[in-house]
């Protein structure tokens, strides 16, 4: 809703920018940020599920034990 003073017209600079078709990209992280973000929370929330008992979370996540000490390093899940 607009409202403008009396004796005024509602112009298009009185409009948001999303109905005057004046959208501003949004700033996007490349995809493989994205994807390790998402797999390092995912290995993290696993792993808090099943109490640290990494052989069971690489069976839920379908992935080796191996893989998963792997992924684990990399995103410096590992506490040795």
């Amino acid at each position: 809703m607009n409202i403008v003073e009396i004796d005024q017209w509602i112009n298009a600079e009185l409009l948001p920018d999303g109905i005057r078709g004046r959208v501003e990209p949004t700033l996007t992280r490349p995809l493989s940020e994205i994807m390790e973000d998402t797999e390092r929370q995912t290995i993290f929330n696993c792993l808090e599920a099943v109490d640290g008992k990494r052989t069971e979370a690489a069976k839920r996540l379908g992935i080796s034990r191996t893989t998963l000490y792997e992924k684990m390093n990399k995103y410096g899940l590992l506490k040795e």
